[in-house]
């Protein structure tokens, strides 16, 4: 995936093959992270939307369950794989 100007690789951000949401659970970071593939899949499985969907929902649910801070959930741009 490559990283915007604006973001850097520790930010919530979603990739063309995966995703990640993070926050601050009893005071460290915390990383949600959500892939597109299943294991040994070659395909993915889900479109990134609703990879979006679900992590955003896991990660909500996780942080709310938890006690954690600062959640940040990915935008809805999808960052395509450098080349």
């Amino acid at each position: 995936m490559e990283i915007p100007k604006d973001h850097s690789s520790r930010d919530a951000l979603l990739g063309d093959s995966f995703g990640r949401a993070k926050a601050r659970c009893v005071g460290e970071p915390a990383n949600f992270l959500a892939t597109s593939y299943g294991p040994g899949n070659t395909e993915p499985a889900l479109p990134m939307n609703g990879v979006r969907h679900l992590l955003n929902g896991f990660a909500t649910d996780q942080a709310e369950r938890r006690g954690c801070t600062a959640l940040e959930l990915p935008g809805p741009t999808v960052h395509p794989r450098g080349r």
